[in-house]
């Protein structure tokens, strides 16, 4: 029962990508249920050192759970970016209610580093104003000899 919160989110992610919906829309109706599946998530680990680190974590730029989304938000891949990574919310869910913990742990390292590789196109294409708290950080000059 207490994982079932986290199947509600992607199901109701699910439905949404279902929609047909693309740009500010997409990611207006996404980001809530995919915040509310990471709370869940984190929920679950009944942990409040684990709570209160991650508050601290995602109070940084950049470490938001949706920004992913605004580094791609101007692709047409967003779609089917947020379709694969429902589906590792999906495969998550079904290994933490499976009680496979080595399995959701892989499942979550690869959501992350999919989020990290939308971060550094983002930085690499020069739109950090684009990304939550992107605005804060400031990138050195590149010195070319």
């Amino acid at each position: 029962g207490e994982v079932q919160p986290m199947f509600d989110c992607v199901r109701e992610i699910s439905e949404l990508l279902q929609r047909d919906l693309a740009g500010v829309d997409l990611i207006g109706e996404y980001s809530p249920i995919n915040a509310r599946f990471h709370a869940t998530l984190l929920d679950l680990a009944k942990s409040e050192m684990l709570k209160t680190s991650m508050e601290r974590v995602l109070a940084l730029p950049l470490a938001s759970f949706n920004t992913f989304i605004f580094a791609r938000s101007d692709s047409s891949i967003l779609p089917e970016m947020l379709l694969i990574s429902n589906h590792q919310h999906a495969t998550m869910a079904d290994a933490i209610a499976n009680k496979e913990g080595t399995r959701a742990e892989a499942i979550a390292r690869e959501h992350a580093r999919n989020v990290r590789g939308a971060v550094t196109i983002a930085l690499e294409e020069k739109r950090l104003e684009q990304l939550p708290g992107g605005s804060l950080i400031k990138l050195p000059p590149i010195n070319r000899v």
